[in-house]
């Protein structure tokens, strides 16, 4: 063989070598995909001051992750509908029990027809 296969033939060797480690580097470096759990838990779509109602557009549900989630926080939209914020809940905030009032019940007033009077 001469010399100028020799070149050849070693700097073949080099690019396949060099190849083959690359491909092993990417395979072992990969990161393997993580399935996270998640759960619905109801935010607020924008800021609620304190002593207003909780009405459908102030609220949306976003999934987190399991272990992100506060004990206690509502899952579903209808759970907070009409209720009044105890104190400022903000943009993006976790929806809790302890954050929230009971909606004042609207009592119906009986009218009682007027008295029979004779005259």
């Amino acid at each position: 063989m001469t010399q100028r296969q020799h070149t050849t033939t070693f700097a073949l060797g080099l690019i396949v070598a060099s190849v083959g480690i690359l491909g092993l580097y990417r395979v072992a470096g990969m990161p393997k995909s993580v399935i996270i759990a998640r759960t619905p838990v109801v935010v607020a779509l924008h800021d609620i001051a304190e002593g207003h109602s909780i009405e459908l557009t102030s609220v949306m549900i976003a999934r987190w992750p399991l272990g992100m989630v506060p004990d206690g926080a509502y899952q579903v939209v209808d759970s907070v509908i009409g209720r009044i914020a105890r104190a400022n809940i903000y943009k993006g905030e976790v929806i809790m029990p302890r954050r929230l009032a009971e909606a004042p019940r609207r009592e119906e007033v009986t009218r009682q027809p007027p008295p029979l009077t004779n005259y």
